[in-house]
């Protein structure tokens, strides 16, 4: 079957269909989805945020940053793509882009009610932490403190 284009109701319902596997931890079979709809649809922000999410969730970093930077692309305010790269930009080190993800995600929700938003802070505050770490005791002492924070994130 090949999917030409969508109606924007039938649209809604793959996307809601892709989520719902998504949600479900079916991380792999969302992307293949995901992916076949978006070279029909290529311009579709969700989908990319939905692809990214489950190549996030798959383990594959580079992969789920181009999908973020995509996302972004198309709807640069959407917060969840933005503490999601920048969850992902910290893992690889890279402290600066990290940094300005995450700024813009917190900066996005004054209100401090997105789930995606409180999570940035929580990576600013942790990163933060982490330095402080570094300074006092040393980076044997922020490589503990990272392996508690994975922790933290996995469990909550």
């Amino acid at each position: 079957m090949t999917i030409m284009s969508f109606e924007t109701e039938e649209m809604a319902s793959v996307i809601l269909w892709v989520h719902s596997l998504y949600q479900q931890g079916q991380f792999e079979d969302a992307k293949i989805i995901a992916n076949g709809i978006l070279t029909s649809e290529p311009e579709n922000a969700y989908l990319h945020a939905l692809l990214a999410s489950s190549l996030h969730n798959l383990n594959k970093t580079d992969e789920a940053i181009e999908e973020y930077t995509r996302t972004l692309e198309l709807l640069p305010e959407h917060v969840a793509s933005l503490a999601n790269r920048g969850e992902l930009l910290l893992g690889q080190g890279k402290l600066r882009e990290a940094a300005a993800d995450l700024k813009k995600a917190i900066e996005l929700d004054p209100e401090k009610k997105d789930p995606a938003a409180n999570r940035a802070r929580l990576l600013v505050q942790m990163t933060a932490g982490a330095l402080q770490i570094a300074k006092e005791k040393g980076i044997e002492a922020v490589t503990q403190a990272q392996e508690q924070a994975k922790s933290q994130l996995k469990n909550g």
